[in-house]
């Protein structure tokens, strides 16, 4: 079995996946990134940066491109390194009513926020082969938007899970954790008829937190708990190999704000750098450990794998 690795890092402002905070921004999970670069580096293991840019930064910082042009010099240098930039838009309206952002969950207004940011974004000279639009929306009509801009690869999808629970909105309840090329009439599986860009879902697997006495369908997160992590990895692997399975991507996610110390223990998140690196660690080692091949590939080499469903 050979086991393509994709590690992702969703450069988000702090508590956007853990806390669903999305009007207060703070940005101190960016400066840990070079030291989880490090962290990969140290294990062989090449990043894409899915790095924040859309209509809220340009409503709150007067450009689409504020992060990007913020720290330039530390996306020059993780380029350098072999790394991946990608885009990482959030899609999202102000509610007066609620006095904040909100997720914003009309189609044709998704569609029109991808477009414009892009628009802005290539008049100020960023170009991106890969998206993941910001907590996992997606419809039809956002999927043909990032096809009609050219984009490569989107990795948006949460394979299996499906929310709408006032704190989030989407559906990938039909998804499998294999690359596709996505139908036109419908965005989460494949079909003849597709669309050119590629999915890379987030791998899903069953995941127990230490508050939980089943597993849920999880993404498979760097900075969870070493017992959490190695569990369900160990499991996932025996399972792909009991399977027969002989060529599979596993795409991992992190965001960097999940990584800083906080004074609450948390059933899942370990919020440790430490324990980060040592989930890497053993990442590595425990794929080794069941004899299977490995490689580190950004989020755009995965297109050259021809693994895609058709």
């Amino acid at each position: 079995m050979r086991v393509s690795l994709s590690i992702t890092v969703d450069v988000d402002s702090d508590g956007t996946a853990t806390d669903n905070e999305r009007t207060v921004l703070c940005w101190r999970g960016v400066e840990q990134i070079p030291s989880l670069a490090n962290i990969f580096a140290r294990y062989a293991l090449r990043c894409t940066w899915f790095v924040r840019a859309d209509r809220q930064l340009r409503d709150l910082y007067g450009g689409s491109s504020y992060l990007l042009n913020q720290h330039q010099a530390l996306w020059s240098q993780l380029g350098a390194a072999g790394d991946e930039i990608a885009w990482h838009p959030h899609l999202y309206c102000w509610s007066a009513e609620q006095g904040q952002y909100v997720q914003e969950h009309d189609e044709a207004a998704c569609a029109q926020q991808i477009e414009e940011t892009h628009a802005e974004l290539g008049q100020a000279g960023h170009e991106f082969h890969s998206v993941r639009l910001g907590e996992a929306f997606g419809s039809n009509t956002t999927m043909a938007a990032l096809t009609h801009l050219g984009l490569h690869i989107d990795s948006t999808a949460i394979p299996g899970r499906r929310r709408d629970d006032g704190a989030r909105r989407f559906d990938w309840e039909s998804t499998t954790n294999t690359p596709y090329h996505p139908a036109r009439s419908d965005y989460r599986v494949s079909a003849l008829s597709h669309h050119a860009i590629l999915e890379v879902p987030m791998t899903t697997i069953p995941v127990q937190s230490r508050s939980e006495c089943t597993p849920l369908l999880r993404y498979v997160n760097l900075a969870y708990h070493h017992d959490v992590f190695r569990d369900a990895v160990e499991h996932h692997l025996n399972s792909m190999l009991q399977g027969g399975m002989q060529e599979a991507v596993l795409v991992l996610i992190l965001h960097p704000d999940e990584v800083i110390e906080r004074s609450a223990a948390h059933a899942l998140y370990a919020f440790s750098l430490s324990e980060t690196e040592r989930n890497a660690a053993y990442l590595v080692r425990a794929i080794e450990a069941v004899g299977a091949d490995h490689q580190s590939l950004r989020m755009k080499d995965i297109a050259d794998l021809n693994l895609a469903c058709r």
